[in-house]
């Protein structure tokens, strides 16, 4: 009787061969590789349509002011226009062009700004208004964005850092791209929502794809205040995380002082709490 081949055991069973293994291991990595890519394609998907949904609401809100002759949340008249109720959810403006912010004591026209825009059939979606609540949340108050965990807020900035001084001025119109769960104080859900690179893809899409120039940039968001960056390297107020850096994979900064002028820090790819961004885009309404 012939011995058995070098790939049979005593239990007659054949074990894998080099070939095989290798072709097994290869599989594997084209599947790991597909989820891979598929994941990044999902993400660039959701950051795209996400810019659209941007450049809808703007659209929606210079509909809005040519049909009312004011802006949503602003509007002196709301609740004869049929927008709110007064006292109550989408409840009278100062009529003063600006969106209220935490600063100027004024957030009820924050949160008034989506419901106006979903009462007068120009946004998508049902917004509660102001009603006193400490707890705010996309889909509720403001919308929530394409891309998963963001939404979009609306106000002027609380301060401006220019400088090397915090001032509030600079009273534009903004939107912000920021965090879409709720937070439990009275102030702006200011936290962020997306990593350096996904800043950095909206703002060359739309903008200059620098963090402190043009109509796109980083925004330094501390507890209370959304400040708008015009000049800056540190956050006095202690922004988690702080806003720029010398940058790198390491460093959960957003922004990279290390170039001149000082680009997004693309290298962070951490999608963890503490260093993820707001992103400002000013509304031009």
């Amino acid at each position: 009787m012939a011995p058995p081949s070098a790939s049979t055991g005593s239990s007659g069973l054949s074990a894998f061969t080099l070939i095989e293994l290798s072709v097994v291991l290869v599989v594997i990595a084209l599947i790991v590789a597909g989820i891979l890519v598929g994941t990044e394609l999902i993400k660039t998907a959701e950051i795209r349509a996400s810019i659209r949904q941007v450049e809808g609401y703007q659209s929606a809100v210079h509909a809005f002011r040519s049909k009312y002759n004011c802006l949503p949340g602003d509007c002196k008249e709301a609740a004869a226009l049929g927008l709110g109720i007064s006292p109550g959810p989408g409840d009278d403006g100062d009529g003063n062009s600006e969106v209220g912010s935490t600063w100027d004591g004024n957030l009820a026209e924050t949160l008034n700004f989506w419901h106006h825009l979903a009462r007068a059939g120009m946004s998508d979606g049902h917004y509660v208004g102001s009603t006193g609540q400490a707890a705010i949340r996309a889909g509720t108050e403001y919308p929530a964005l394409r891309r998963s965990g963001a939404g979009l807020w609306a106000s002027i900035p609380d301060l401006t850092f220019h400088d090397g001084v915090y001032e509030a001025q600079n009273r534009s119109n903004f939107l912000w791209i920021i965090s879409a769960e709720g937070v439990f104080y009275t102030g702006s859900n200011n936290q962020g929502a997306l990593t350096p690179f996904e800043n950095w893809m909206i703002d060359a899409k739309i903008d200059d794809g620098l963090p402190l120039s043009g109509g796109v940039t980083l925004s330094a968001a501390s507890f209370w205040f959304f400040t708008l960056l015009t000049e800056a390297a540190i956050d006095p107020f202690g922004a988690s995380p702080a806003p720029f850096g010398a940058g790198g994979a390491d460093s959960d900064v957003c922004g990279d002082t290390s170039a001149s002028p000082p680009v997004y820090n693309v290298l962070n790819a951490s999608h963890a709490a503490p260093t993820l961004c707001v992103l400002a885009i000013r509304a031009g309404f």
